[in-house]
């Protein structure tokens, strides 16, 4: 029952407790889309920044997968099983344990935990970028929808713009997906650097993958 302004002073209270989920959520019920500090949460800092430089990715692109997966609430759990800040399902980081980080995978409980989750979620990022010709793009694609069925919706002749290619998404939850994690990092871009960067500067052509 709360009128706007009550609602973005709870908002700001939920920010103040590291309640950034309900902080985004509660702001997003009054339309008032401006206060990019509470929208776009700087959280759990050293450690993104950390595996950010040992992944060799963009901190920026970690935080846009975070807020979309999770809106930065470290104990989220999906009907599909998926867990934590990067919503990591357990077989995923079973295989990153295995084929990326060379480490005893992690019990499903320890993917609660933020300095485990940003691990194995930053890890995996770098592996589909890796597998997918170094595109971010194409890794929030997988991220989200897995790379088999992004190697299928690859063009198969000439390069595609990527905005062309995204807008083609046959999955409409990983077109939505891929928009706004592309977006976010361009807002989280410029909250870390305060550079603002465009978006289409991150959006190189989308080619079909060698055999």
């Amino acid at each position: 029952d709360m009128n706007p302004t009550q609602l973005k002073a709870a908002a700001k209270i939920a920010e103040r407790k590291g309640w950034h989920d309900r902080a985004i959520f509660t702001l997003a019920r009054t339309g008032y889309w401006d206060d990019l500090e509470l929208r776009f949460p700087l959280a759990h800092t050293d450690l993104v920044e950390q595996h950010a430089a040992r992944n060799g990715i963009d901190i920026a692109w970690i935080y846009a997968v975070m807020r979309q997966e999770s809106a930065f609430m470290h104990n989220a759990r999906s009907r599909a099983g998926a867990l934590g800040l990067m919503q990591l399902m357990p077989a995923t980081a079973r295989s990153v344990a295995r084929k990326v980080l060379n480490r005893k995978p992690p019990r499903r409980q320890e993917l609660l935990q933020p300095e485990i989750n940003i691990a194995f979620g930053s890890a995996y990022l770098k592996q589909m970028k890796g597998e997918l010709a170094d595109s971010e793009v194409l890794a929030t694609a997988a991220y989200n929808a897995g790379p088999h069925r992004v190697d299928a919706w690859l063009p198969n002749g000439d390069p595609l713009d990527a905005r062309v290619w995204i807008e083609n998404i046959p999955f409409n939850e990983t077109r939505k997906y891929v928009r706004r994690v592309m977006a976010a990092e361009t807002i989280f871009h410029w909250r870390l650097t305060g550079e603002m960067r465009r978006l289409s500067d991150r959006l190189p052509q989308v080619e079909a993958l060698p055999a």
